[in-house]
């Protein structure tokens, strides 16, 4: 493997497969913020008590002045992180989705998006992947929560590669950016070999003519088998790894709001406030009268379990996903 030089970064198809058994976190965190460090001494991670769960034990074996653990305390993380970073660093910061964006909510506010510090700030765990953990620790809320927020870049990576594409590019970027990692050891390989990544630009991974998916994170694969679905039923669904919630691919959507009448928007997140709503403002302001129909966790409190149990309760396992698009489909069809 050839890691990041410049722009340049390869991954052989055997370090792909590697990945999948590390996690999505462990690849991100373990493999790109190594190489992020090794070319900038400036760099600096914190932790909330996460460094074994998060991938980062080698790094800090690597860096153990440069990884430091404030404790479970993720309101004070953000203010050191803060700090370090109004004297130059650039810093991560990195715990459960679910505490760094929800628990430190104000500081996130005041000391990243208003300062517009150099401040990565990475929720591992996001949606529910916590599974029986429950509520407290599930992040359905945390996309609506930092995209509304000034100077704040969402990225949502889809698999274990993707994830590295995105620890390599958030050294090069500047300003602040909150990093959703919703996968979990052993999660489906997505991009089975290595692809050219852009901050910003949505990725197309199937071709359809009769609807489109929008997905991002853990539902990228899900909307792919959801597709495959279809296709036995005759009806072409293209597919698109919306891997930057924000800045939205507003050029990707004036392109296909040609093309498409109906867009699906699948996500791991509540539909009020995620990738659904970001593509419905811009496509309402716009008046091109495409249809967008949102599937997501809906405004209703799930049991805890299995993540697809989960899943399964708000309707966005592949099979529902397909069920409920060859339904509206028809039906728009049909008048």
């Amino acid at each position: 493997m050839c890691m990041a030089r410049g722009k340049t970064v390869h991954i052989d198809e055997l370090t792909i497969k590697t990945m999948r058994k590390i996690g999505s976190s462990g690849s991100f965190l373990g493999l790109a913020l190594k190489e992020v460090m090794s070319d900038d001494s400036d760099v600096y991670i914190l932790v909330a008590d996460v460094c074994r769960y998060s991938g980062l034990s080698k790094v800090k074996e690597l860096f153990p002045d440069r990884v430091i653990n404030v404790g479970i305390a993720e309101q004070d993380m953000i203010g050191i992180a803060a700090g370090l970073a109004l004297q130059g660093a650039k810093v991560y910061v990195v715990t459960y989705a679910s505490f760094v964006v929800l628990r430190a909510m104000e500081q996130v506010r005041h000391n990243a998006s208003v300062l517009g510090l150099n401040l990565i700030i990475v929720g591992i765990n996001a949606g529910y992947s916590m599974e029986d953990l429950g509520i407290s620790h599930w992040s359905t809320e945390d996309i609506a929560m930092t995209r509304c927020l000034p100077n704040m870049k969402v990225v949502c990576p889809s698999d274990n590669l993707e994830a590295y594409k995105v620890g390599i590019e958030s050294g090069k970027t500047k300003g602040p950016m909150y990093v959703r990692l919703s996968g979990v050891r052993d999660d489906p390989i997505v991009y089975e070999k290595d692809y050219e990544y852009s901050l910003g630009k949505t990725i197309v991974l199937k071709d359809g003519e009769d609807a489109l998916i929008l997905s991002h994170g853990s539902m990228v694969n899900e909307s792919l088998k959801a597709a495959d679905l279809l296709k036995e039923n005759g009806i072409g669904a293209a597919v698109a790894d919306v891997h930057t919630v924000k800045p939205l691919d507003t050029e990707y959507l004036d392109i296909v709001i040609q093309k498409y009448r109906m867009i699906f928007v699948v996500e791991e997140h509540n539909i009020i406030g995620g990738l659904g709503t970001a593509v419905s403002e811009y496509l309402a302001e716009k008046g091109c009268g495409i249809r967008i129909v949102r599937l997501g966790m809906r405004d209703e409190i799930y049991y805890p379990g299995s993540r697809k149990y989960i899943w399964q309760q708000a309707g966005i396992c592949d099979y529902q996903i397909a069920e409920q698009m060859k339904r509206l489909i028809g039906r728009w069809d049909n008048g």
